[in-house]
């Protein structure tokens, strides 16, 4: 009961899915870290995750990796939110702590209008 009146966490609980998604996104995040040369054994906290060269670090792997569309930043915009979610409600991070991972994660998550070319694909074959 005494989430219901605390204002920092989050207005309603994740369902089950967006749990499984979260930890996959956490697990990714890792993962990039590892594999850009961070220790596994220093990966032993979710703070050590959301520390601003970690941050970058782990977000600028996923940028560099092959994917189709060298602009869509939507997968690094997610893992970016599920980061800053972490230091935001878990580690309670100040708001001039949030700053930088809130500008990154800003620009990250670019949202166009519309439907993704993928969707109008598969739509348009109802357009008759």
């Amino acid at each position: 009961m005494d989430d219901l009146l605390n204002e920092s966490t989050p207005a309603r609980p994740l369902r089950p899915s967006s749990i499984a998604a979260k930890r996959y996104q956490i697990r990714q995040f890792a993962s990039a870290l590892v594999l850009t040369g961070v220790p596994i054994e220093e990966i032993d906290a979710l703070a050590v995750l959301v520390t601003a060269e970690n941050f970058k670090l782990g977000l600028r792997f996923l940028l560099d990796r092959e994917r189709r569309d060298k602009s869509n930043t939507r997968t690094a915009g997610q893992v970016a939110h599920t980061i800053r979610s972490i230091a935001r409600y878990h580690l309670r991070f100040s708001e001039a702590e949030l700053s930088p991972l809130n500008n990154i994660t800003t620009r990250l998550n670019r949202h166009e209008p519309g439907m993704t070319e993928k969707n109008r694909h598969r739509v348009a074959q109802f357009s008759d």
